[in-house]
C-alpha cells in the first residue's frame, strides 16, 4: 500500500490549483488526513477478514490464520488500491494553471 503514497505531492499541487487560495490550507489539510483515514478504516478492516477465514487454530496464545485469509485480506489492498487509481482518474487536470475564477 505504501506504493501508492508518492501521489501526495502531486495531490497537494492538484489541491493547490483547484481551490480558492482563502481555502488552500483547509483542503491541504483534508488531502494530507486521507492518508490517515484510510489506514485507520483499512487495517481494522484486514483484520475482520483475517479473522473471518480463522479456523480456531492456536499456537503459544496467537491465532495462527490459514494462508487463504491472508490473500483475502490483500485482495482488500488491492481492491482498495483499484479505487485510488479510478479516483486518480477523476482528478481534473489543470496544466500547471490555477483552475478558480477570481
Amino acid at each position: 500500500m505504501g506504493f501508492g503514497l508518492e501521489v501526495m505531492p502531486i495531490l497537494f499541487a492538484s489541491v493547490r490549483e483547484l481551490v480558492r487560495p482563502s481555502v488552500q490550507g483547509m483542503a491541504s489539510g483534508l488531502v494530507n488526513m486521507g492518508a490517515f483515514v484510510g489506514a485507520a478504516i483499512a487495517q481494522p478492516l484486514f483484520g475482520y477478514i483475517l479473522d473471518l477465514g480463522w479456523e480456531g487454530k492456536m499456537v503459544e496464545g496467537a491465532r495462527v490464520y490459514p494462508v487463504e485469509a491472508f490473500q483475502q485480506g490483500i485482495l482488500l489492498c488491492c481492491v482498495l488500491a483499484a479505487l485510488g487509481f479510478l479516483g486518480a482518474l477523476l482528478v481534473r487536470e489543470t496544466y500547471c494553471r490555477q483552475s478558480y475564477s477570481a
